[in-house]
């Protein structure tokens, strides 16, 4: 009788302290990663976001959204905007890929572009990444949009295959600071001329 009690209470601390950690708040779904942060999620439920997304913190919790997880926004084909708060510091793998619509997004405070985290977003046109540090590999894979990218001094490197058929890209700025270019970084970059 004491095992099965004691098993009740695990369970209800466990389902109690599930609720709490994951929630929904103006129909984006995060998940809390501390007392007062919390990161952006995939719908728990698997329906994809759609239409213009704003992200921001939240007040009536007092938490603050650091961080997009990884796939949160994976294959949401008809995400057509998505306004970050300055406050996201991380975006994880694959966190914007497949997300076709999106034609530009601000990453002010992002020091590294995972993995594949816009891959095949064809319609992408602008990204700023003004403090990236890091371009990982097929972080920008497919992203026919693309016809010029300026990347800051901060740059030092630029993963295998970023920025893999870029067929839209005619120019782009590199920095002296890159020191590692990964192999076929422009590969298939068609109408790239400078």
């Amino acid at each position: 009788m004491k095992k099965i009690l004691l098993f009740a209470i695990v369970t209800l601390f466990s389902i109690s302290v599930f609720a709490e950690t994951v929630f929904e708040y103006n129909g984006v779904y995060y998940k809390k990663t501390s007392s007062t942060t919390a990161c952006v999620i995939a719908n728990p439920d698997g329906t994809k976001y759609s239409g213009d997304i704003v992200i921001a913190a939240i007040p009536k919790r007092g938490v603050l959204t650091t961080a997009i997880a990884d796939s949160a926004f994976y294959y949401c084909k008809e995400l057509t905007s998505i306004d970050l708060p300055t406050s996201i510091a991380v975006i994880g793998k694959e966190s914007f890929r497949d997300c076709r619509l999106l034609k530009s997004i601000e990453l002010p405070n992002i020091t590294n572009v995972p993995y594949d985290a816009f891959g095949n977003c064809k319609e992408l046109e602008s990204v700023d990444i003004s403090n990236v540090t890091t371009i990982d590999e097929y972080a920008f894979f497919r992203c026919e949009g693309l016809t010029s990218i300026t990347l800051p001094d901060s740059v030092k490197t630029i993963g295998e295959y970023a920025f893999f058929r870029c067929e839209g890209l005619t120019s782009i700025t590199l920095p002296d600071s890159v020191t590692n270019l990964g192999n076929y970084a422009f590969m298939l970059c068609y109408g790239l001329e400078s």
